[in-house]
């Protein structure tokens, strides 16, 4: 593997969803894409993205449900999800769907590959401190 880390867009405007695809390439990630809820899902049970930008206002299933589903996964929980939002959000509506940040739109190309990175960094560094289920480590032979 290259190391280089793996981001969902789901956004069902395509000039929007193009925009952040490019920007995000541009920062070295390598994007996936999902115009749709249902799309979106079944990406990232497919790809197990690093990262999950998800605008909530998508058609089939809203963000916010495909927010839930995704938390409530054992297997996808601890993928760090950014929603997107034309209006205004309170930490309780987020908390709610236990999205790890929120950006609205429009917002600026260095505000969005900032928090991608802080929240990569903060959840890669969330993996390193997990316990190893093999208390003998992975690289044994035994």
């Amino acid at each position: 593997m290259d190391g280089q880390k793996t981001i969902l867009v789901a956004e069902d405007e395509e000039d929007i969803r193009e925009l952040l695809k490019s920007v995000l390439e541009r920062s070295g990630y390598n994007v996936v894409l999902a115009e749709d809820g249902k799309k979106a899902l079944v990406s990232v049970r497919e790809k197990k993205p690093d990262l999950i930008i998800l605008d909530l206002m998508l058609p089939f299933l809203s963000g916010w449900e495909v927010c839930v589903e995704i938390k409530r996964d054992p297997k996808l929980s601890q993928i760090p999800v950014i929603v997107l939002t034309a209006t205004s959000l309170d930490q309780a509506k987020l908390a709610k769907v236990n999205a790890d940040d929120y950006l609205a739109k429009p917002c600026s190309s260095q505000e969005l590959t900032t928090r991608v990175a802080a929240l990569l960094k903060k959840s890669s560094a969330a993996e390193k401190t997990k316990p190893d289920a093999n208390p003998y480590g992975t690289n044994r032979l035994l």
